[in-house]
């Protein structure tokens, strides 16, 4: 949570990797991707390299086949690393977890048209079930199938507006 260190990276180790990725086009741009706007989780995943270190670090699983598969997941789409690292449901391991599987089972169906909305239910419905029970403690499991439920509700949604 260094901020410094982050600074550091951004600027002197990795500037050519910044340069390219991230180019400081604006005052905003090198505010939010070079240095940090305020000193929240948020802030560190939009710094241009705290980003990719944190989400690695937060998805990483010694106990997969493919130690970075929800790594993967992750970095599909801008809209899964804003409702994960940027939300405070994201800080919950299971939850993580949960829902980075549930994306990764259903992206076909998740990355068609409003996928973006997609995810801000999901990740909507999860804060809003914190709300009344306690996160941590739900099985990674039983969170699945909640948003299975989740899913099958936006399908069905979808199915009654366009008939």
């Amino acid at each position: 949570m260094e901020l410094r260190l982050w600074a550091h990276l951004t600027h002197c180790v990795f500037k050519d990797y910044m340069r390219v990725r991230w180019p400081a086009e604006s005052e905003s741009m090198v505010q939010r991707r070079y240095l940090f706007e305020g000193n929240s989780f948020a802030a560190l995943s939009r710094n241009g390299i705290a980003r990719l270190w944190w989400a690695a670090y937060l998805t990483r699983d010694e106990s997969r086949a493919d130690h970075f598969e929800l790594t993967d997941t992750l970095f599909l789409r801008q809209d899964i690393q804003v409702a994960i690292l940027e939300r405070a449901i994201g800080k919950c391991r299971g939850v993580r977890v949960a829902l980075l599987e549930y994306i990764r089972d259903n992206k076909s169906w998740l990355s068609k048209e409003a996928f973006g909305k997609r995810i801000q239910v999901l990740a909507r419905e999860l804060n809003l079930l914190g709300g009344a029970a306690m996160l941590d403690a739900i099985p990674s499991t039983e969170l699945r199938s909640y948003l299975g439920k989740i899913g099958t509700r936006l399908k069905q949604s979808k199915a009654a507006s366009a008939a």
